[in-house]
């Protein structure tokens, strides 16, 4: 799957930060979703409303400089994923393809 422009946050998820991650809940749905601090890294950056997939590929790996760049795209592919699934962002432009 490729994404031509990132999800946003719905407007209806509130954002918890804590010690060691953070906390989504969704009013909506009240659909509670963990976050590490690769997720919260990623979830700050989708909140800049910065709709380019490489400037989040760009952003984690530079929070995460050890993480192969390889493992950065699957993770945030799948993190991206699961956010969609859990309906705490809204979808933008998706292509069948393998690459983010």
């Amino acid at each position: 799957m490729t994404m031509k422009s990132l999800p946003q946050p719905r407007g209806s998820v509130i954002f918890k930060e804590m010690d060691d991650g953070a906390v989504l809940y969704c009013t909506d749905t009240e659909t509670y979703f963990g976050l590490n601090p690769v997720g919260v890294t990623i979830w700050r950056f989708l909140e800049t409303g910065v709709e380019e997939p490489e400037a989040l590929l760009n952003a984690v790996h530079q929070a995460f400089p050890d993480a192969p760049a390889g493992d950065v795209r699957t993770d945030v592919m799948e993190f991206l994923a699961d956010l969609l699934d859990a309906g705490l962002v809204g979808a933008n432009s998706v292509d069948h393809d393998s690459r983010l």
